[in-house]
């Protein structure tokens, strides 16, 4: 079940989470962003209402049981394109070692450290660039990308008339090379944020479809999943 579906409960194996448990949840994690401060800091470069936000986290909270986080043996997670580090903080409040990663210009922006103070959450810049290996980022037991757009440029960036997406040989060379930096019964999941064809009404272009599934990939929508990773390692 995708964790997305809008229902008003979760089933993970015999277990069921209401929604307004996973609410309430959500409101008590993040409880720290409701400060003053806080906000006047979200609203200067994420002016939604509050109760966009408040289901933003609860959907945050239901991924993370969707993925099994909470009593789970801590785990170190990375997580790409993080801006402020809302969930690898989730994550650290599951008791996980989470690492929060984006482009260098963004990690600076005033806004970013701001919350990143109140949040306390480690960061790290991240890069990742077109058939180049991602570099000495450690080594993890599950990454993830909940805002995926390093696979696809815009034309503001490139000057071309349409916007420029990852085909299968840039995402194979990226998911062997990340592969490296996971520990073995590992994981990946990411939202895929940015695909040409979900920019058109549609979902994962075809030929990525079968190349993710011919990889061992879960996928439902935009949700891609290596529950295991094993595969990738050939």
């Amino acid at each position: 079940m995708s964790f997305m579906e809008n229902l008003p409960f979760l089933i993970i194996g015999k277990k069921l989470y209401l929604r307004s448990r996973l609410e309430a949840e959500g409101r008590a994690v993040f409880r720290c962003l409701q400060t003053g401060e806080a906000r006047e800091i979200l609203q200067k470069f994420n002016p939604v209402p509050q109760k966009r936000a408040d289901t933003d986290q609860y959907y945050l909270v239901k991924l993370a049981y969707w993925l099994a986080l909470p009593g789970a043996q801590s785990k170190r997670i990375l997580d790409i394109g993080s801006r402020y580090g809302q969930w690898p903080y989730l994550c650290r409040h599951y008791g996980h070692d989470a690492v929060c990663s984006d482009l260098p210009e963004v990690l600076i922006r005033p806004e970013i450290q701001g919350m990143m103070k109140i949040l306390n959450v480690p960061s790290m810049p991240l890069k990742i660039e077109t058939l180049r290996p991602v570099g000495d980022i450690g080594q993890y037991d599950l990454i993830t990308g909940l805002r995926t757009r390093f696979h696809s440029t815009k034309p503001r960036e490139t000057g071309l008339p349409s916007e420029t997406h990852w085909g299968v040989n840039e995402w194979d060379f990226f998911l062997r090379d990340i592969v490296t930096h996971i520990n073995p019964g590992g994981q990946i999941f990411f939202i895929l944020n940015r695909l040409r064809e979900k920019e058109k009404g549609g979902g994962v272009p075809p030929e990525m479809k079968d190349y993710f599934l011919s990889q061992g990939a879960h996928l439902r929508g935009m949700f891609l999943w290596f529950k295991n990773v094993e595969g990738l390692r050939s």
